[in-house]
């Protein structure tokens, strides 16, 4: 063994900077022994290719795998062993990313969420609105319940859907955390509050079908706002602009969406008020709309 060109287990350190108790323990369990080991003082000597390996090691660290891993790996002493822990551990980052991605999406949904108040001025004036395909979990109003405003005890309806979402059939569903109203829209018409289904809006299509998950198709939607449930909403420019649609053509879709303000009582909180007008033939192709859902 030429030990002038071997560095010493202080110097590998100083040079590479790791610690010294790293290189002795890749050394206790097998993955890199010294090049020599000074038999009377028990001082250990690395190669200059076991630099090189020393490095490797650390690399591989950093991108995720194992000792295990990288041990295994040396044994078979070429590259191509590494390519199953690599291939693996992409697999892995790239499913964190998604999870991480969907994270962020759901953030700036939420900020939007809050900011959607100050955002809006004239709660009685009509405008429309391109959005794309939406899913949701809903549950039916009960009858005696439909017709309730001016009570911020939680409906029945309510509560129902809360144990619906917390099924174990949904628990790899994201949700986004909003509520809102299927409502009668006659009933809207004369400014009365008719909920037919109580819902929790998907972050997308879930991939299976189930009963309580209802596709909402992308199309034009005319909307306003106001405060239903303490009937602080003004629907005269709607009754205008449909008085002379005959009723086979009236709308058959109307979604309130719930924005809360306050988290102590629910009965102030602004809705959005979405008449469907106009369904796509695209369904999902959400490119085609000029804004997408969650806004």
């Amino acid at each position: 063994m030429d030990k002038e060109n071997l560095y010493s287990i202080g110097e590998v350190a100083g040079i590479l900077g790791i610690s010294v108790q790293s290189l002795r323990y890749y050394s206790n369990i097998g993955l890199l022994e010294p090049a020599y080991t000074n038999p009377e003082t028990g001082y250990r000597y690395y190669s200059y290719i076991q630099l090189s390996l020393i490095d490797r090691i650390r690399y591989l660290e950093t991108i995720g795998l194992s000792l295990k891993e990288i041990k295994d790996a040396f044994s078979a002493g070429n590259g191509k062993a590494l390519l199953p822990y690599l291939e693996k551990q992409l697999r892995e980052k790239l499913a964190e990313q998604q999870k991480m991605q969907e994270t962020v999406d759901i953030l700036k949904w939420y900020i939007n969420f809050f900011r959607y108040s100050d955002r809006q001025q004239f709660q009685a004036v009509p405008y429309k609105q391109m959005i794309g395909e939406r899913y949701m979990l809903a549950v039916s109003s009960l009858p005696e319940e439909r017709n309730i405003q001016n009570s911020n005890q939680p409906s029945k309806a309510s509560l129902l859907l809360r144990s619906l979402k917390a099924d174990k059939k949904f628990k790899d569903v994201a949700f986004l955390r909003q509520n809102g109203n299927i409502i009668s829209f006659q009933s809207m018409l004369e400014k009365k509050w008719e909920s037919q289904k109580y819902f929790v809006y998907l972050k997308g299509d879930p991939g299976f079908e189930d009963p309580n998950i209802l596709r909402i198709p992308a199309g034009e939607y005319l909307c306003f706002q106001g405060r239903p449930l303490v009937n602080d909403w003004d629907t005269t420019y709607i009754q205008k602009l449909f008085e002379t649609v005959p009723e086979s053509e009236l709308p058959t879709l109307v979604i309130a969406n719930e924005y809360e303000e306050d988290f102590t009582s629910f009965m102030e909180s602004l809705y959005e008020i979405q008449i469907l007008i106009w369904q796509s033939d695209y369904q999902s192709k959400e490119e085609l709309f000029f804004h997408k859902f969650p806004i």
